[in-house]
């Protein structure tokens, strides 16, 4: 300013004000304020403000206004977003076995186990604990068949549950054990055989997404023998019957039901339920040369990439295809070809442009060579709805004794992109239909703090209105968000 005068006041506001700050905890140990502080604080530097201007004021004891009580929060909540998700559990690589396959007996003494990939490290169900009794199982394969061997330590095998003496799936209520297959990894269907310990046995089909059961008739085999302190099983499982896609890579998960002392586990860890389609491992059957290293995918409206990471570990260039799904309604297919050097790795990234949808949506990537062989697969199901989208808190702060003022937190979960070219319109209404005024913002930001100065309003009821336009025309609206005024006293 020109003015000394004013220029003078100013410097000493702004010496007071910054020796007020750094005497309180945010200057020193960054401690959040309590309301009764924090009101203190504002009244302080309104005053120092007011006299800055030559104005008179006088400021009550803050500590004398009655604290306002939030009776409702405002809508919609912010609700529970998918975040940065990496997607990798246990994996298992595979070879055709060249000597005789195994005799289905439950003994384990064929000469093939010992060339066996074998699996172990169960981990307790939700947990993620060790279990008291320890799993280790093997795998082969052939032309023909999957072969699979359990060794299940037991301890108390005077106490295991054996009830069931029919293949059905009520044996899952016995000792048992659950197989979980998914040949085809950019789809949510699997298979599941379970078979307790004497041979009981049981196979289902369940498309994950739609909970669609079917029971197919499949010829497996499977034999178990029980011992001293273990039991022990063989399976067979004929590839023609379940394997109906290209794909070297699927999707697996081996797990075990212990009721002697009771307990749940599993080899790929499961923190919700042993069909969670996004907690089943990997089994790469080798012939392919490529490897996924890395993957994420974050959840927002307009442009939300699905990045991965893939390694080429032939000594030959080669080329593959990136093929994205998602958006269940409109059936949104993505496909980006990439060439990876001799033992090189390369970062994809798939453009995904993202809406909110009140339907709990999936999102299917799947990786093909050359030879339309898919190598890796992955279902995410995820939610992205409007509430989550746009957000909103609120709070009230009182400015000084005569000021009531309406804090509005307002959170716009878009890409950048997509924000720099939207709008929001801010209305406020009274009683119900008394517009007081209205505001369009643009060139938006992630995340706005709005002030709106309440003093002065008459009591009544009062209604805050947000309307968000993406650049493409979509909009959310937020239109319920009531407070009322009652005296010294600001309602939400």
């Amino acid at each position: 300013s020109d003015n000394a005068e004013v220029s003078k006041k100013a410097r000493e506001a702004e010496t007071k004000i910054t020796s007020l700050i750094e005497s309180l905890p945010w200057g020193k140990a960054k401690e959040k304020l309590d309301n009764a502080t924090l009101a203190k604080v504002r009244c302080v530097i309104a005053d120092l403000i007011l006299e800055l201007l030559g104005l008179k004021t006088e400021v009550s004891n803050t500590a004398a206004f009655k604290k306002p009580e939030i009776t409702a929060a405002l809508t919609p909540d912010k609700g529970n977003l998918p975040q940065y998700r990496e997607a990798f559990g246990k994996t298992l690589i595979v070879r055709q076995t060249e000597i005789a396959s195994p005799v289905i007996d439950g003994k384990l003494d064929d000469a093939c186990w010992k060339t066996a990939v074998e699996f172990n490290d169960f981990r307790l169900f939700k947990t993620d604990g060790t279990p008291a009794a320890s799993t280790s199982g093997r795998l082969l394969i052939d032309n023909d068949n999957l072969y699979l061997a359990f060794i299940c330590s037991e301890p108390a095998m005077n106490k295991i549950r054996q009830k069931y003496l029919t293949d059905q799936f009520t044996v899952i209520m016995d000792d048992s054990i659950e197989v979980f297959l998914s040949p085809c990894p950019d789809s949510t269907t699997y298979f599941q055989f379970v078979f307790n310990t004497l041979g009981r046995k049981h196979v289902q089909m369940r498309n994950y997404a739609q909970s669609v059961i079917r029971y197919p008739n499949l010829e497996w085999e499977v034999k178990t023998v029980l011992g001293k302190n273990r039991w022990q099983a063989e399976l067979k499982i004929p590839l023609k019957a379940i394997a109906q896609a290209k794909s070297n890579f699927w999707k697996v998960n081996f797990c075990r039901n212990r009721y002697a002392s009771p307990e749940l586990s599993s080899w790929s860890f499961c923190p919700k339920a042993f069909n969670d389609m996004q907690a089943l491992g990997s089994l790469i059957f080798r012939g392919e040369q490529y490897t996924v290293t890395g993957l994420s995918f974050l959840a927002q409206w307009g442009n939300s990439p699905v990045g991965l990471k893939i390694k080429n570990e032939d000594n030959t260039a080669r080329t593959v295809d990136v093929n994205i799904r998602y958006d269940n309604a409109n059936k949104k297919s993505i496909s980006v070809p990439a060439e990876i050097a001799a033992g090189g790795e390369r970062e994809i990234a798939v453009p995904v442009s993202l809406v909110p949808s009140v339907k709990e949506q999936l999102l299917n990537i799947a990786v093909r060579d050359k030879a339309d062989r898919i190598f890796y697969g992955f279902s995410y199901p995820f939610s992205f709805s409007e509430s989550q989208a746009l957000n909103l808190k609120a709070d009230n702060m009182l400015l000084s004794a005569s000021e009531r003022n309406l804090g509005v937190n307002i959170g716009l979960n878009a890409a950048p992109g997509y924000l720099a070219e939207s709008a929001l319109a801010l209305s406020l209404t009274q009683n119900p239909a008394n517009k007081i005024f209205e505001k369009k913002f643009t060139k938006l930001n992630s995340g706005m703090d709005l002030l709106l100065a309440m003093d002065f309003l008459p009591a009544g009821n009062y209604n805050l209105g947000l309307e968000f336009t993406g650049p493409d025309g979509n909009k959310l609206t937020a239109n319920n968000n009531f407070w009322k005024i009652t005296g010294n006293t600001l309602q939400f």
